[in-house]
């Protein structure tokens, strides 16, 4: 199983924020599971990144992660038809970028380990896999 990490995870587990997320996030790192990210969420990441030698520190520790690419321009199309069957359903997805990521991930039956709605709200109509919080 491909554990796919969205930036808020990544977001938190920086900022040293002891989430339900991260948690599972460390215990992933601990038992080796198959981590990994997309350039996306990479460029999200780095892009909040306030001195240079952060950037370059974090550019390389993000590098040793598999990277999800998209399979065709067919992925973005899929994006697409994600954000207007919420629309059509009552579902706003805030992000665009967000229907990309669970196009790529459902592409590569990857589940999505996040701490953003818009997830859980794709998965009400689309086969996106995603991380439940523990009860």
């Amino acid at each position: 199983m491909i554990l796919l990490v969205d930036t808020s995870v990544w977001i938190d587990f920086f900022a040293g924020r002891n989430t339900q997320q991260v948690s599972i996030f460390k215990k992933a790192v601990r038992e080796g599971a198959d981590l990994a990210l997309t350039r996306l969420i990479l460029a999200e990441i780095l892009q909040g990144v306030p001195s240079d030698p952060e950037f370059a520190r974090l550019r390389g520790a993000l590098s040793s992660f598999r990277v999800l690419l998209p399979e065709s321009e067919e992925t973005f199309v899929k994006a697409a038809s994600l954000y207007r069957t919420g629309r059509k359903r009552g579902v706003t997805i805030r992000s665009l970028i967000d229907c990309v990521i669970a196009a790529i991930a459902m592409e590569h039956e990857a589940v999505v380990l996040h701490r953003d709605r818009d997830y859980d709200r794709i998965a009400t109509f689309a086969p996106l896999k995603v991380v439940t919080a523990l009860a």
